[in-house]
């Protein structure tokens, strides 16, 4: 049992209150895609490496969150030639054997890095922002998106302003285009994005 190797533009989510998750990143040999697990109740706290199937494509500055307390979910990045991803992987971390499934939808976003996610509701989850792929070109986003993930057949959905905001009227404020933010769920069911 051992640390997980030293990274960047890697995620680290919260799971059943206590447990802390580790996912990808860049590492001195590399782009990652390694899963570590620390269990901050334990009497002696030790990183445990999870081993789950087939997982997604080593990835940097992807985002990730966390459903009913023990799924972790990963969404976008950057792979190692540089490639913006916009698949979307859940790993059920309350099984004996985790596994890695990718989440087939539709359609999805533009692909992206630096965007965030959130969890509002049980299994409703928000993507803002990033940077976007928009044909030849990268553009900072600032787009909103949501997948409910308990549906039978989960779909992306893009947000307009009036959604997002809660407003129906012109003088809504939407957040302006940005990138490598942070967002916070608030349990009252809001999202705050800063930075």
């Amino acid at each position: 049992k051992s640390s997980p190797p030293g990274r960047w533009g890697h995620t680290l989510s919260c799971l059943n209150s206590s447990w802390l998750v580790v996912f990808g990143g860049c590492g001195r040999q590399g782009l990652l895609n390694d899963v570590f697990v620390l269990d901050l109740d334990a009497q002696q706290p030790t990183w445990k490496e999870v081993f789950g199937g087939a997982p997604p494509l080593p990835r940097s500055w992807h985002s990730s969150c966390t459903i009913e307390g023990s799924k972790l979910v990963v969404s976008g990045g950057c792979t190692d030639a540089g490639v913006l991803l916009s698949d979307t992987y859940l790993l059920d971390l309350t099984i004996d054997n985790p596994t890695w499934r990718e989440i087939p939808t539709p359609w999805t976003p533009p692909s992206r890095l630096g965007h965030s996610l959130s969890v509002y509701g049980r299994t409703k989850i928000l993507m803002f922002g990033g940077l976007a792929k928009s044909g030849h070109l990268r553009l900072r986003s600032g787009e909103a998106y949501t997948i409910d993930l308990e549906a039978e057949q989960p779909e992306w959905r893009q947000l307009e302003c009036s959604a997002f905001t809660g407003l129906a009227n012109q003088n809504a404020v939407v957040p302006p285009p940005r990138l490598d933010h942070v967002a916070v769920s608030m349990p009252c069911g809001r999202v705050i994005i800063f930075g």
